[in-house]
């Protein structure tokens, strides 16, 4: 960053350009800490007191300080360096929890137990929580989301958050507003209204069963599970043989084969039609999802199978054991006694909010099942519900919130022997039940009805309908609907051509002028059924919670994968569940195209393109690998012409280097010598310039002579 200042007579402007995408907001903070740290920088000693100045939990500096600086020295130095983000504000100083003023170094250092002393930076802060009129706003805006995500319509919301700003004193009001999110912050808001004589309306607007939805029990969309056999490895222990060795998981049915092998119903199929034992010892398939109608002579079983995913995850599946072995697959039984296993029956409890109070409706929507229990226990029924789940709040039968709901309605067992003493009190204490056995007494929101068992039905008929025919009673269990019929088909003429082919069924409703809906105990004759020589489909509905089959019973849904790498799964002739037929679909016949018929001689050239296509894909290969090469060599010597001459000059510095030393080391050693023989030749000159003694024997000479 570089910056530009021109001074003013008035001031001074100071502009900045940068290389780096910085945003503007966080200039003043960078040009803040540049000039804190290069001011403190130079107040640095060496024998200072080590101080950290943090700026929102980051220290900023970290250096020494003298001890007698003064934290106001301090913060005047921070006053200038922060101005472009403090603008004219004091910094404040904050030491052990404590503002610092007039206090030196040497002081906070000797509060604390550390040998630093760290000051926390906090810009200076004027002013409260805001005015009077912001506090009102906030709590206005408040009540009035709560009260929208509730489903009021905007027009009331509007108009009483204000009254009740208006009304209700701040400070009450902004207590209710700092509820948290939930049913007393709701529960608290109404009683404000209900005081200000503000009625809430009566209608549910569309958002309140949107508002519902959210978190609560929806029912589940019942969405076919496709469940690949091959991501599943079943327990080994498990399945065993009649030796009770473990039998060990197949990926291929294969005839004189010994285990088991986990299979989807369209790869098992083969294997039923055949209708064959195909091995000696312990052979079965393993059909995923329950199949009790199979026609076939072979042994199966409906059972439970324990097995992982391919992420080893636990995963329980719902299968069929069909035998085709001499020898029986066995499974593994546990050795622990057997607990009784006691029957029940499944109940719904609803209540409606027009046969309580009040005071009793706010209880049943806050507490349903305890509530329930309570009546209950009040009539000598206290241990009659024995678990109890799954509350849903509802207003004509769409989800809706507690505030606006009708009716409440939960799930409970009772035991199979007292599910008749729970209907006879059904609808007597306001709980109307609701069994799976078409007994007990019933309400809906128009009329109400009497509920009875099978056996009790004719003679209450009597009762009720005395000299009236009762009417037929006959047994459902399978659903189908009959289509292409002749116009305008009634119920008495399917009677009459039900008669016809031996099939017993009720006429339920009509579905259009060529359909009709129906019900039998019994599936239908086989073979293609006519109606006066015209041809009837007859479709089978399955029941809702079996149309479309889940195998998983316990444990994690697959994952999805991509349907590109399944069709390439599903298509791979290696794989031991290739199908060929698999994506045959009649239902979409395409016209017969012409085929391509190859001659040799154009089948050789062909095959001959092919390998010149080959040849000059492999020589582009080596083409690229040789432009590669040639990249990395040249790369290469160029790295090392850089590695000589950086050795050069390094070997060229360090011979400069060493002829240096032996020229000063050469002039050292010659002053030296200059100076010794200079001082040499000086005392010999000192020598010769003297006068010459005389000897003993020159004295003793001239004293004989004398």
């Amino acid at each position: 960053m570089t910056t530009h200042t021109q001074l003013l007579p008035n001031g001074g402007v100071v502009t900045y350009s940068s290389s780096l995408p910085i945003p503007a907001s966080a200039i003043a903070r960078i040009l803040s800490i540049a000039a804190t740290r290069q001011i403190f920088d130079t107040l640095s000693d060496p024998n200072g007191t080590r101080v950290i100045l943090k700026w929102q939990s980051k220290a900023i500096w970290d250096g020494l300080l003298v001890g007698d600086v003064n934290a106001q020295l301090i913060g005047s130095l921070l006053q200038l360096t922060c101005f472009p983000e403090l603008l004219g504000r004091d910094m404040r100083m904050i030491h052990k929890a404590k503002q610092c003023c007039n206090v030196s170094i040497e002081q906070l250092l000797s509060e604390t137990h550390a040998n630093f002393v760290m000051i926390q930076l906090m810009k200076e802060m004027s002013g409260g929580a805001g005015t009077k009129d912001n506090q009102k706003t906030y709590v206005r805006n408040s009540l009035a989301a709560t009260l929208l995500e509730q489903g009021f319509p905007f027009n009331w919301v509007s108009e009483a958050t204000e009254k009740l700003v208006a009304l209700v004193g701040l400070k009450q009001i902004t207590q209710v507003s700092n509820l948290p999110p939930g049913k007393q912050r709701l529960d608290s808001i109404l009683q404000l209204c209900e005081q200000c004589e503000l009625s809430p309306p009566l209608a549910v607007s569309k958002s309140a069963q949107k508002v519902a939805q959210v978190g609560m029990n929806k029912a589940r969309k019942r969405v076919a599970i496709n469940v690949n056999p091959a991501d599943y490895r079943i327990e080994p222990s498990f399945f065993l043989a009649e030796n009770d060795e473990k039998l060990p998981q197949l990926h291929e049915i294969r005839h004189k084969s010994c285990g088991v092998m986990l299979m989807s119903f369209d790869q098992a199929l083969p294997w039923l039609r055949e209708q064959q034992i195909i091995s000696a010892d312990e052979l079965a398939m393993v059909i995923l999802g329950h199949h009790e109608n199979l026609q076939t002579t072979l042994k199966t079983q409906c059972l439970h199978v324990p097995c992982q995913d391919s992420d080893s995850r636990p995963v329980i599946l719902k299968a069929t054991l069909v035998q085709l072995g001499e020898k029986v697959v066995r499974t593994h039984v546990s050795e622990m006694p057997i607990i009784d296993e006691q029957s029940c029956s499944t109940v719904s409890i609803t209540y409606w909010k027009e046969d309580w109070s009040v005071d009793e409706w706010k209880q049943i929507v806050d507490q349903p099942f305890s509530y329930a229990r309570q009546i209950l226990a009040a009539q000598g029924l206290s241990d009659l519900l024995q678990s109890t789940w799954g509350k849903s709040v509802r207003k004509d039968r769409m989800p809706t919130t507690s505030y606006h709901a009708t009716s409440v309605q939960f799930h409970a067992t009772i035991a199979g022997d007292r599910i008749l003493e729970a209907l006879n009190a059904s609808g007597f204490n306001k709980l109307w039940l609701t069994p799976k056995n078409n007994q007990g007494l019933v309400k809906n929101q128009k009329s109400m009805g009497l509920r009875f068992s099978s056996k009790d039905f004719d003679r209450a008929w009597a009762v009720i309908f005395p000299g009236k025919e009762a009417p037929k009673v006959q047994e459902v269990h399978h659903m189908f609907q009959l289509q292409s019929l002749p116009y305008g088909t009634t119920a008495a003429i399917l009677e009459q051509w039900a008669n016809n082919i031996g099939w017993t069924f009720k006429a339920i409703k009509a579905l259009g002028p060529n359909s009709w809906l129906i019900g039998s105990c019994d599936m239908p004759p086989p073979g293609l059924q006519l109606f006066n020589n015209r041809p009837i489909l007859i479709k089978h509905l399955p029941p809702k919670d079996t149309a479309n089959g889940n195998p998983i019973v316990a444990g994690p849904m697959p994952r999805k994968v991509d349907r590109n790498a399944m069709s390439s799964a599903s298509t791979d002739q290696t794989s031991p569940h290739f199908d060929p037929w698999a994506g045959y679909n009649a239902n979409k016949m395409q016209p017969a195209q012409p085929k391509d018929l190859t001659g040799p001689t154009e089948a050789k050239f062909q095959e001959h393109a092919a390998k010149l296509n080959s040849q000059g894909e492999q020589i582009q290969k080596i083409e690229k690998a040789l432009m590669q090469l040639q990249s990395d060599t040249k790369q290469e010597f160029q790295n090392v012409q850089q590695r000589e001459q950086q050795t050069q000059m390094q070997m060229q510095a360090a011979i400069n280097a060493v002829k240096t030393d032996l020229e000063s080391s050469f002039q050292q050693a010659i002053s030296q010598q200059s100076l010794q023989l200079n001082s040499t030749l000086g005392e010999l000159r000192t020598l010769l310039q003297a006068k010459p003694k005389r000897t003993r024997s020159a004295d003793g000479d001239d004293g004989m002579e004398g």
